[in-house]
């Protein structure tokens, strides 16, 4: 499986097929860039993976440096290091290499490394002023979709709030869908993306400002996911479901550039910020209750979301296909560790008024199709804990 597919709505090209991580070189060199900076981590650098990259563009003669001092949910000052450390070099592209912590890194060091003034200055929508350094990305994980995506996020060092940049100056000019680099995965990372990428998926699908690109690609991505992530749960060495489940992941990223996330979201994120509960698993276990919580404005398209990913049939009114999807990730969590992680939680005493009222200011909620307030967030994850006691029994 080896192949170029244009990316509609975007400024670049996704690079697919089985080992095309080492096509690195030759497609920077395509771009006539002769001195890269590769953004990665640790557990991708002991992987092998970033030798494979930096070996590719060395070939080629490309002067290669990289930096994986990038932890996961990057931090304001762990961006600014890696821009330190890129100062002086004459970079003319960054690459990221790894999961959504390491592109939303290499996205942010290039706007760094170009823009005055803060990462913080920059938060929000088009506030760039100068053109940044090409950003290339290469996902290890299938979940985040960043590589095809003009957003990142990162973490406020004194703060610890997540600080959302989105404009089209840090959308990459490429992707490489590598679905090799995914077989070096822990199951957790693996499971985590999975669900993050299915929620892409359903929440981009409704959003109040979605239009029909985004209902086409968050179909699409759902329907190879969904699929794909039960065959790599079987098997995590099925590299054609890891090429799927990536596929899925850049296609719900495309959904997210037209239309947004919603209140799923804006629960999961609090859950990562206050209890360092993976992403991809707090969007998981939000995600039936919202969807649940929806069904009054946006049953229809839950129920043609079930359809076309043949959990419902055209018998099914609306309603009973919505919670035939609502039920379908209760039982993907049951088959992830998700619950498990859940249940390992030090959760105090008053956790969900505070979770609540955080959620109310999380920007997705502002997207989701059915206002959600603080007492609708404080039922919400009332009902994460309904959940995983149901799943549990």
């Amino acid at each position: 499986m080896s192949t170029e597919l244009p990316v509609p709505s975007a400024s670049g090209k996704l690079v697919f097929g089985a080992g095309r991580v080492e096509e690195l070189g030759s497609l920077v060199t395509k771009l006539n860039l002769r001195r890269a900076l590769i953004i990665s981590d640790p557990g991708v650098m002991a992987s092998g993976h970033l030798e494979k990259a930096l070996v590719s563009l060395e070939k080629l003669e490309i002067k290669a440096y990289s930096y994986t001092d990038i932890e996961e949910n990057p931090s304001t000052e762990s961006v600014e290091r890696a821009a330190d450390f890129a100062r002086g070099k004459k970079i003319e592209i960054i690459i990221g290499l790894g999961g959504g912590s390491a592109m939303d890194a290499a996205k942010a060091c290039s706007l760094v490394l170009t823009q005055r003034g803060s990462i913080q200055d920059y938060e929000g929508y088009g506030k760039l002023q100068e053109a940044t350094l090409p950003i290339l990305c290469i996902p290890t994980t299938a979940g985040t979709g960043s590589e095809v995506q003009s957003a990142a996020l990162i973490s406020d060092t004194k703060t610890h709030r997540k600080i959302v940049i989105i404009d089209p100056k840090l959308r990459p000019i490429a992707a490489i869908l590598d679905p090799e680099l995914g077989l070096s995965q822990p199951s957790l990372v693996s499971e985590a993306s999975g669900l993050d990428a299915i929620g892409h998926a359903i929440e981009a699908a409704v959003t109040k400002s979605g239009n029909q690109r985004s209902w086409q690609y968050s179909c699409e991505a759902l329907k190879l996911g969904i699929k794909a992530f039960e065959k790599i749960l079987e098997d995590p060495h099925n590299v054609p479901a890891r090429a799927s489940m990536l596929l899925a992941a850049s296609y719900a990223g495309l959904a997210i550039e037209e239309s947004m996330l919603g209140s799923a979201h804006a629960c999961a994120n609090p859950l990562t910020q206050e209890f360092g509960l993976r992403h991809g698993f707090a969007v998981g276990l939000a995600l039936p209750s919202v969807i649940r919580f929806n069904a009054t404005h946006c049953s229809e398209q839950y129920s043609k979301l079930a359809h076309y990913i043949g959990l419902s049939d055209l018998n099914d009114t609306e309603a009973i296909a919505t919670e035939k999807l609502a039920s379908s990730i209760e039982k993907l969590l049951a088959s992830t560790q998700a619950l498990f992680v859940w249940s390992t939680l030090d959760l105090p005493t008053g956790w969900i008024p505070k979770l609540a009222s955080l959620a109310t200011h999380q920007r997705t909620a502002q997207f989701n199709p059915r206002k959600t307030n603080k007492e609708d967030f404080e039922k919400l994850y009332s009902g994460i804990l309904l959940t995983a006691a149901k799943e549990t029994q």
